[in-house]
């Protein structure tokens, strides 16, 4: 019990880190494997696919950069950086995720 009290706050943003890092591979890696049906076929795409190929990679690196996007929060300390913590910078972040969440729904589409 003492070791946690004396590391409890680092112990504890560790562990969050950590988790936070595993889950965001873990979504990333059921959307491009079980929802967009990737990573099936010799060029890691699907053996039937509607877009061109270059779609599919950029998508999937997409998908990546936006779903760790919380890294800049964690990164960026909003003391150093003040634009972090504007309306705006949030704004532009629900965009993108707004994209990203229209691409990937497109893909999945595709794919069913």
């Amino acid at each position: 019990m003492a070791l946690f009290k004396i590391y409890g706050g680092r112990a504890l943003y560790a562990f969050q880190l950590i988790f936070r890092v595993l889950a965001t591979g873990y979504c990333y890696g059921w959307d491009i494997y079980m929802d967009w049906g990737l990573l099936r076929a010799d060029n890691y795409l699907r053996h039937q696919i509607t877009y061109n190929p270059l779609f599919y990679y950029t998508a999937s690196v997409f998908d990546l950069l936006l779903r760790c996007t919380w890294l800049i929060g964690v990164v960026l300390p909003s003391s150093d950086y003040p634009w972090i913590a504007t309306f705006e910078f949030a704004t532009v972040l629900a965009v993108a995720e707004l994209l990203r969440r229209y691409i990937w729904a497109l893909i999945r589409i595709e794919n069913e």
